[in-house]
């Protein structure tokens, strides 16, 4: 486990992490759509649920980033 030093670091890594992981997890899904192993609309719905919640956490990430001034 990662402990920064204040509270808004700790949620930046947090942040990113989550990032990280719905990327990895709609990377999951299209190998099992082109392997057949997901059906379109289901595909569609829970992609597009993802990448929202992937875009917000992202636009987050970015925001913090500007407070701390850090380059992203």
């Amino acid at each position: 486990m990662i402990c920064a030093e204040n509270v808004v670091y700790n949620q930046l890594y947090d942040l990113v992490a989550e990032d990280q992981a719905i990327g990895d997890t709609i990377y999951v899904l299209t190998k099992a759509y082109d392997n057949g192993n997901v059906p379109l609309p289901s595909f569609i719905k829970h992609t597009r649920s993802l990448a929202r919640e992937q875009f917000f956490k992202k636009a987050m990430i970015v925001k913090i980033s500007q407070m701390l001034n850090l380059n992203t």
